[in-house]
């Protein structure tokens, strides 16, 4: 187990990673409103057709998200369900 010194060292490493990529983060937004976007590589408004496709595009992405996290969050239920289907293919045969 780390001791009390080790952890305030590695504190304040991490504080000062901190501060430098918050001071780039600002730095880099200054910089970055002094660049003039010429309207016409703006869109106006999104057409009407591409309005399924991005509610599908969110929907997909939500189902892989929740596909990820399902093996880690619900343990008991994999282990169940891969036992039960196990069980009805072993005694399908």
């Amino acid at each position: 187990m780390a001791t009390k010194e080790e952890l305030e060292t590695e504190l304040a490493e991490l504080k000062t990673q901190l501060a430098e990529i918050q001071a780039e983060k600002s730095a880099g937004e200054t910089e970055g409103t002094s660049e003039v976007i010429p309207e016409s590589a703006v869109p106006e408004e999104a057409s009407s057709e591409d309005a399924p496709k991005d509610e599908l595009q969110k929907l997909v992405e939500q189902l892989t998200g929740m596909l990820e996290d399902h093996p880690t969050t619900k343990t008991l239920l994999l282990v169940l369900g891969v036992f039960g289907a196990g069980y009805l293919l072993g005694r399908s045969r």
